[in-house]
């Protein structure tokens, strides 16, 4: 797996569900690996990085993401009193698309399309 090695990649394996080995893996830059996470099981919304929380005793749908320079979480909330879920869900989606560019994420990194 040397081959391809360089400080600034992280090794990704292309079907998670096997091993670390040669056929299974490249070298990726860590920005693009930060963006493969998985969703919580509890995630009742379906959509990676958006999940309903309670924000203070109040639900909110919590939209999260992390910079790829500074590696800081960026996250912001959308109160379920203010907006109904469905509103919340679209305004978080949207914000989330907008870091992502933001970000200069490729296209096909963490979207659900």
């Amino acid at each position: 797996m040397w081959e391809g090695y360089s400080d600034d990649l992280t090794l990704e394996r292309t079907d998670v569900t096997k091993g670390y080995c040669k056929e299974n893996c490249e070298w990726i830059s860590k920005s693009e690996q930060a963006l493969n996470k998985r969703m919580y099981r509890n995630n009742e919304l379906g959509k990676a990085n958006i999940s309903v929380v309670s924000n203070k005793g109040i639900l909110t749908v919590k939209v999260r993401i992390q910079n790829p320079s500074t590696h800081k979480r960026v996250c912001k909330f959308f109160s379920l009193q203010k907006y109904t879920k469905e509103e919340a869900l679209s305004l978080a989606t949207e914000w989330l698309q907008e870091r992502r560019v933001e970000f200069g994420f490729k296209e096909s990194h963490g979207s659900e399309e």
